[in-house]
């Protein structure tokens, strides 16, 4: 097979991923999980944004769009006044979500313990290991805080989005710290990890798309930074200008402009399509 011949089924595809690339009005995106408390998105002037690199991910919901990541950048965004967001929207059946395990600053094992005992009627705490199996109703999480190990079972009923013992926990921690997604690096020789600087860490238990989107639909959202959120196919760098978006010509020609961008990229050769895993560092 030529060259000329490979580029144009490399374009062909790619045009094809393409497909899912919209433009919708920020009304129409909703989030499963709170703000970051802790956002660089401040005081974001549009006049100082040349163009939105990549398109936000989403998938369907109902008549809306259930943003899956990026929470910080796209509040920083429309809050400075951007009505229309470039998306790129996932098939459900090719999400993956799992959960990231937490690391905990400045929350111990005796605030656990105080935190519990205020509240008995929706936290249940036990030493591990135990034998006891996890009571209907209730969501098991692990602590582990130096060497206590803990369980702790919070209330959830309502079975619709995050439950309210979950979020209490999360605030009461923001209270006395903070707490960050861990990224295991073991495998990395010479890596540097933080680990010995955590004051405790927790792993939460599976949660699915339909618990993501009953959060944004109930409005009991989950805290930032918990799930991590994989798809078959990404599209990156678009580099949607945003004068474009601000203009105010419809939707439907700023969709226009973008494919016909795509277009001369493909013309030029500047699109690339990888199989298998593809790991980007600092996008």
């Amino acid at each position: 097979m030529n060259l000329g011949i490979r580029l144009a089924l490399l374009v062909s595809m790619d045009l094809n991923k393409l497909a899912n690339i919209r433009v919708i009005d920020c009304d129409r995106i909703r989030t499963y999980e709170w703000n970051n408390p802790i956002s660089n998105g401040d005081n974001l002037l549009l006049e100082e944004v040349r163009f939105v690199r990549h398109p936000f991910l989403v998938t369907s919901l109902d008549d809306d769009f259930l943003l899956l990541e990026e929470r910080a950048s796209f509040d920083a965004l429309a809050d400075a006044g951007l009505c229309h967001f470039p998306v790129q929207i996932a098939d459900p059946s090719k999400i993956g979500i799992s959960v990231s395990k937490i690391g905990l600053f400045g929350f111990e094992a005796d605030d656990l313990i105080q935190l519990a005992a205020r509240h008995h009627d929706q936290i249940i705490i036990e030493s591990l290991p135990t034998n006891k199996p996890t009571m209907t109703g209730y969501l098991p999480i692990e602590f582990v805080f130096r060497d206590n190990r803990f369980r702790m079972l919070l209330r959830h009923s309502t079975q619709a989005g995050c439950p309210p013992s979950l979020d209490f926990l999360f605030r009461s921690i923001l209270r006395q710290g903070r707490f960050e997604s861990i990224v295991e690096r073991t495998e990395i020789s010479g890596a540097v990890t933080r680990k010995g600087y955590y004051s405790g860490t927790m792993i939460l238990p599976q949660f699915s798309l339909s618990d993501l989107k009953s959060a944004s639909m109930s409005d009991n959202l989950y805290p930032p930074g918990l799930f991590e959120i994989s798809v078959d196919c990404r599209v990156l760098n678009i580099d949607f200008p945003i004068n474009v978006l601000l203009d105010s010509t419809d939707i439907g020609e700023k969709e226009t402009f973008f494919h016909e961008t795509v277009n001369l990229r493909a013309q030029s050769h500047k699109i690339s399509s990888f199989k298998g895993q593809v790991i980007i560092l600092n996008h």
